[in-house]
C-alpha cells in the first residue's frame, strides 16, 4: 500500500470530516444553477423522442409492419398518410388493446451477455371516423377523425455486468476539475465529495481511491425504463371526383419517459487501496407534449394502382425533466469501515426539442381473382435525424452553462446522426370475410459511424371483416439496437460502451364498429 496516499486519505477523512462536510452539503444545495442537464439530454434521447413506430396503433398496422401509405380505411394509417381517411364510406369506432413483450440483451466489453425481459398491457388505439358524402359537390367524400394512436413505447429492463479498467469516479473527478468543493454540482461531483469518493485536491485535480490502480474494476448496472408516446390527432380528408384524395392531420404527441438505473462497483478481491464498494442511483422522469402536422395526397384514379405522398412537419416538444441522484460509498481506512450516503436535491428542468421533417412516398397494387382480393403496398420514408435539436434556454431559469451545453449537444447530434431511408412492404389477402396479412420493414441505422445495426420489423396478422364490424389480430416482432454507455468521462470516451439490443413483440387486437 502507498503510505503517503494512505496518510492523505486518513488526514482528510478524520481531521476534516466533521467540520467541513456539513458546511459543503448545505452550501452546495443552494447552487441550483449547475443542473443535471449534462447527462439528462443526450443524442440517444433525441432519437428516442423522434423515432415513431407506425405499427403500434391498430392490428392491421401491426401485421403490415406499418406499410400502408397508399391505402385507406384504417384509422391507424392516418398517422402515415392522412389522405387515406377519404377512403372511409361509413363512420367507424375502433379500439385496440395490445400486449408488449421486450427481451433485452446487454454485453459490456470483456463482460458476459445478460438477458432480461419485461411485459405490459396497454391501448394501441381508440378513435372514431365520421364519414360524409356531400351532395352536389366535387368531393365524393369529406371525412373527419379523432383518434389517439400509440406512436412509441419505452418499456424495457436490462442488466449489465463485467470487469474492465476505469471507474465512475473518473467521471466525477473530471466534473470537479478546477472547481472548489463549494462549486461542485449537486448531482454527481458534489455528492461524490460528500461521501469521500473524491477526498482531496492536488492543484486542480481531485484524488480518488482508483488513482494508483490500473487493474480491472468489477461493475454492474440495473436499468428500468417505462413510458410511451401517444398521439392525439384530429384529421380531415376528402376525395375529389374519385381520383384524388387529400388529407391533413394535426397531431399532439403526449410523451412520458421514466428511467431508474443503479450502477455498482466493488472490490471483492481487495485489490484497491481503501475502496470497498459504491452504488450510484440516477432517476430521471421526462414528460411533456408537442404539436405537429401531416399533409397527404393519394391518386386513386387508376383501376389497380394507387400512389401516395405525405410530409410530416417537425414535432415541437415542450418537455420537463424531474430527477435526483444518490451515492453510497464504502471504504476502509485506519478507523475501520466507513459508509456514507449522499442524496441530491430534487431537480427540475424545462426545455424544448424539435424533431426532423419526414417524407413518405408510397405505391400500391390492388388485385382481384374471383373471391380472392387484396393489395400490396410499398412505402419509402426519408428522415434526416441530424436535424434534431434541443433548446435548453427556453426557461427563465436557464443559465449560460445551459446555453453552452445546448451548442455542444446540438453539434454532437449533427456530427453523430445521419439521414435514413426506411423501406416498408406489406400485403393483405382477402377471401370472403377472412383477411390474411404480412409485412416487413427495414429501418436504416441513423448513426454516421454505423455503430448500430439496421432495425428489422416483421408482421403477421389475420382478421374477419363484416359490413357492420371487423375484428383483427396483429403480431409484430422487431429488432431494436441502441448505443449505450455505463458512463462517459467525456463525449469521446467509448471505454464503457455496451452492446444493447432488444427483440420486441407486440400483439394487438382491434375491434371496429361501423355505423
Amino acid at each position: 500500500m502507498d503510505i503517503e496516499l494512505f496518510n492523505i486519505h486518513l488526514f482528510y477523512t478524520t481531521s476534516y470530516q466533521l467540520p467541513m462536510k456539513p458546511r459543503y452539503i448545505l452550501f452546495s444545495i443552494t447552487l441550483l444553477s449547475i443542473s443535471l442537464v449534462s447527462h439528462a439530454q443526450t443524442v440517444t434521447d433525441a432519437l428516442r423522442y423522434s423515432q415513431f413506430n407506425n405499427g403500434l396503433s391498430t392490428a392491421r398496422m401491426s401485421s403490415l409492419a406499418g406499410a400502408f401509405g397508399a391505402m385507406g380505411e384504417d384509422i391507424g394509417g392516418i398517422s402515415i398518410n392522412p389522405a387515406g381517411l377519404a377512403s372511409f364510406r361509413r363512420s367507424e369506432f375502433s379500439f385496440s388493446p395490445n400486449y408488449n413483450f421486450n427481451n433485452s440483451e446487454a454485453n459490456l466489453i470483456n463482460g458476459p451477455s445478460i438477458d432480461d425481459s419485461n411485459s405490459q398491457f396497454g391501448l394501441g388505439n381508440i378513435g372514431v371516423v365520421f364519414a360524409n358524402q356531400p351532395i352536389a359537390s366535387a368531393f365524393t367524400t369529406s371525412n373527419w377523425s379523432i383518434a389517439i394512436n400509440k406512436r412509441a413505447i419505452f418499456s424495457q429492463d436490462f442488466r449489465i455486468a463485467g470487469s474492465n479498467q476505469g471507474s465512475i469516479t473518473d467521471r466525477w473527478a473530471a466534473r470537479a476539475f478546477g472547481l472548489l468543493p463549494s462549486e461542485l454540482d449537486n448531482f454527481e461531483a458534489g455528492p461524490a465529495w460528500d461521501v469521500f469518493a473524491l477526498y482531496d485536491r492536488d492543484g486542480d485535480t481531485y484524488l480518488t481511491d482508483f488513482d494508483n490502480y490500473d487493474g480491472n474494476v468489477p461493475k454492474s448496472e440495473t436499468t428500468t425504463r417505462r413510458g410511451r408516446i401517444n398521439e392525439l390527432s384530429f384529421g380531415w380528408a376528402g376525395n375529389i371526383n374519385r381520383k384524388f384524395s387529400i388529407g391533413a392531420n394535426i397531431g399532439i404527441p403526449i410523451m412520458s419517459y421514466e428511467t431508474t438505473k443503479t450502477y455498482r462497483e466493488s472490490d471483492d478481491l481487495q485489490e484497491i487501496d481503501f475502496f470497498d464498494r459504491l452504488s450510484y442511483t440516477e432517476y430521471i422522469s421526462t414528460s411533456g407534449a408537442g404539436i405537429n402536422a401531416k399533409l397527404g395526397i393519394q391518386y386513386v384514379g387508376l383501376q389497380n394502382f394507387r400512389l401516395g405522398a405525405a410530409v410530416h412537419t417537425p414535432t415541437v416538444y415542450g418537455l420537463s425533466d424531474n430527477f435526483f441522484t444518490n451515492i453510497d460509498y464504502t471504504y476502509t481506512d485506519a478507523n475501520g469501515v466507513e459508509s456514507n450516503t449522499s442524496r441530491s436535491p430534487d431537480g427540475n428542468f424545462d426545455y424544448r426539442m424539435t424533431t426532423p421533417w419526414t417524407y413518405i412516398a408510397s405505391a400500391g397494387f390492388i388485385y382481384k381473382l374471383g373471391a380472392i382480393r387484396g393489395f400490396i403496398n410499398a412505402d419509402v420514408e426519408f428522415i434526416d435525424y441530424s436535424y434534431n435539436s434541443f433548446n435548453l434556454t427556453s426557461s427563465d431559469r436557464s443559465s449560460d452553462a445551459d446555453a453552452e451545453f445546448e451548442t455542444q449537444l446540438n453539434g454532437q447530434i449533427e456530427d453523430e446522426l445521419n439521414n435514413v431511408m426506411n423501406i416498408r412492404l406489406g400485403t393483405e389477402l382477402g377471401y370472403h370475410a377472412l383477411r390474411f396479412r404480412a409485412g416487413i420493414s427495414l429501418d436504416e441505422s441513423p448513426y454516421t459511424d454505423e455503430s448500430v445495426d439496421d432495425n428489422l420489423t416483421v408482421g403477421l396478422g389475420i382478421g374477419i371483416e363484416k359490413r357492420s364490424f371487423s375484428f383483427d389480430l396483429g403480431l409484430q416482432s422487431r429488432q431494436q439496437n441502441e448505443e449505450y454507455y455505463l458512463y462517459q468521462v467525456n463525449a469521446q470516451d467509448n471505454s464503457q460502451q455496451v452492446d444493447l439490443s432488444s427483440n420486441i413483440t407486440d400483439l394487438t387486437a382491434t375491434l371496429a364498429f361501423r355505423f
